[in-house]
């Protein structure tokens, strides 16, 4: 493997590492005990991102032809 897929996987493995506490951030703020105490960021649309972005990854490095 050369240098171009190891930056591809280290890519990939963090925007699913993104994606999985997103939706781990998401589960807690729907299920919180104190409904008055809001947040701003929008857990869902992180998580839809980043599962793309590692899939688009994916496919360029299934393009190069190295895995």
């Amino acid at each position: 493997m050369d240098v171009m897929q190891h930056a591809l996987l280290a890519g990939i493995g963090s925007l699913v590492a993104v994606a999985v506490g997103s939706g781990v951030a998401e589960y807690r703020r729907k299920n919180r005990r104190n409904i008055d105490r809001v947040g701003i960021m929008p857990w869902t649309t992180v998580q839809v991102i980043a599962v793309i972005g590692a899939a688009m990854m994916a496919l360029y490095g299934f393009k190069m032809g190295g895995w």
